[in-house]
């Protein structure tokens, strides 16, 4: 068929190195695919193209058809399956570094993933791999934003103790708090509760502060319904908690989200 012997010329393409002719004709097979309403086909062909310039570090062509690949599955309603969303993880996986063509790529599927779910969330893996990037080239507060969302908490943890090595010393609690606070206001106690334990388990073993102390006792109180115990511990480590200015307003958030109370003012 006229498809075979194009994908003949791609592969030859490939092998003698030249990527731009083969990403061509990866293109070419593609609109052939899509005109003729067979998004299977043009789906594979996209996901194959980039997949082959990543490996052969052809960054630029190989982001080009991954950005293809993403605008298909929006222009066609295509819902973040998990064999969808695989697919993409995979071509993430390919980049070899960090770097922002592969971020605009995963920004763009985590726009798709999001608008085209029930629960217009993005995907936790998509937002697992922007963390991942962001991470890997050391911005950890980007990288902070998009764990949160992911469901990686191992890995982010990992990341905070990267990030406090940066810091001064004595600031390490600042910081796993305010991540276990940003968990808490996305109700998501599971993580926070592993945040703290993975925190206390280090080696050396940290020391308890009071704001520490204070996110113990916060995790032990949501667990069950004690909005009175609740408020009694912003009054009675209402130091601790001034040491960040964010701080006030997540607990403000986490009552309102546990316990349906509105903030005061």
């Amino acid at each position: 068929s006229k498809q075979e012997q194009v994908l003949k010329k791609v592969k030859k393409s490939v092998e003698d190195g030249n990527f731009y002719e083969a990403q061509q004709l990866y293109k070419t097979l593609y609109f052939r695919y899509f005109s003729q309403q067979k998004y299977t086909e043009a789906r594979e062909i996209l996901t194959d193209g980039a997949m082959t310039m990543l490996k052969h570090q052809q960054i630029t062509c190989g982001t080009e058809l991954a950005q293809i690949l993403v605008k298909l599955f929006s222009e066609t309603h295509t819902p973040p399956s998990p064999q969808n969303i695989a697919s993409l993880v995979d071509i993430s996986k390919l980049y070899p570094r960090p770097d922002n063509e592969k971020i605009s790529f995963l920004k763009a599927a985590l726009q798709w993933s999001s608008a085209e779910s029930e629960q217009k969330r993005g995907s936790a893996l998509i937002y697992n791999e922007l963390a991942y990037s962001y991470a890997a080239s050391q911005q950890y507060m980007m990288a902070q934003k998009y764990f949160l969302k992911g469901d990686d908490v191992k890995s982010f943890s990992k990341m905070i103790k990267e990030w406090s090595k940066a810091l001064y010393p004595g600031e390490s609690d600042l910081l796993v708090s305010r991540s276990i606070l940003q968990y808490l206001c996305l109700t998501n106690l599971r993580d926070a509760n592993y945040l703290l334990d993975d925190y206390l388990n280090s080696s050396p073993p940290p020391s308890r502060t009071p704001l520490i102390n204070f996110i113990r006792f916060l995790l032990l109180t949501l667990e069950r319904d004690a909005h009175p115990l609740f408020e009694i511990l912003r009054q009675r480590y209402s130091t601790a908690i001034k040491r960040d200015s964010s701080f006030s307003s997540f607990l403000d958030i986490i009552a309102e989200k546990f316990y349906k109370v509105k903030a005061k003012g």
